[in-house]
């Protein structure tokens, strides 16, 4: 199944229009919400009002705005003097090997926990799907701190490290990072049976390489971020218009139906 995910719901207002505008004309079929940010309310507002609540996945952050548990603000490896996160511990590929604190690590949790909070029983949205901004749930020590509460909280799906296109010959140290990560989280376990997860995931410019090369594989997750700014649409990754031609030229339709396809036996696994 294609998943074309708009990432940072929830941001900006001009991320939440260009979100609801992807949705409308039918660019997306899943978007990934930051439920600590200043626009949250009003993104999930406007997931209620435009019928799109299904499709909204959570997007764990401890690297922008504030976090929702007090005792997160005081740690300098995760905030600023001001209280705000600041992204020190994940700057950089390296980061992900860095050993955390065990009082950091249970902030973490902690901050997790709240923020699974907020998405299930505040905004009452159930896709459990994971993601995160920045990837941060990637990095070894996150994970680390997060896996109980994803078994926990019964997440259905999790998005794995962006892949490489073309793939190369020879793996590189990254390479071999992503394939123990996603080793990792093929081995979490839910109600239901193992986690499920797109069999790659890509960027903007690699999906377009892929459609345009016919080579999309049958199980893939793409990235976006939109902005609705001045009238246009574009993402703000990759300065690009975004609209219905480029999927239409290749034949590409989106499934809005996510929860049948998460409950059933379509998932491929790693």
């Amino acid at each position: 199944m294609l998943i074309i995910n708009a990432d940072d719901f929830g941001f900006s207002a001009s991320a939440n229009a260009g979100i609801r505008e992807c949705f409308r004309r039918g660019l997306i079929n899943r978007t990934t919400m930051m439920v600590n940010m200043p626009h949250s309310d009003e993104a999930a507002e406007s997931a209620d009002r435009d019928g799109f609540m299904d499709n909204v996945g959570f997007h764990f952050n401890l690297t922008a705005g504030f976090p929702l548990v007090e005792a997160c603000r005081r740690d300098v490896l995760l905030c600023r003097d001001d209280g705000a996160f600041s992204g020190i511990f994940n700057s950089g590929y390296y980061s992900r090997f860095i050993h955390l604190p065990a009082a950091t690590r249970e902030l973490i949790a902690e901050e997790f926990a709240a923020q699974c909070e907020k998405y299930l029983s505040y905004y009452h949205l159930q896709l459990k799907h994971l993601d995160s901004h920045h990837h941060i749930h990637t990095n070894r020590c996150v994970f680390q701190a997060i896996r109980p509460l994803v078994e926990k909280y019964a997440f259905k799906s999790i998005r794995l490290c962006p892949c490489v296109f073309p793939a190369h010959p020879f793996p590189s140290p990254k390479d071999i990072y992503k394939k123990i990560f996603s080793r990792a989280v093929m081995r979490l376990k839910i109600q239901n049976g193992p986690i499920r997860c797109s069999q790659y995931f890509c960027y903007l410019d690699s999906f377009r390489y892929l459609a345009e090369s016919g080579s999309i594989p049958e199980s893939l997750e793409v990235m976006l971020h939109p902005l609705y700014d001045g009238g246009k649409l574009y993402d703000h990754m990759f300065p690009t218009a975004l609209n219905a031609d480029f999927l239409n030229a290749h034949g590409i339709t989106l499934s809005m139906n996510l929860h049948e396809t998460m409950d059933g036996n379509c998932g491929l696994f790693l």
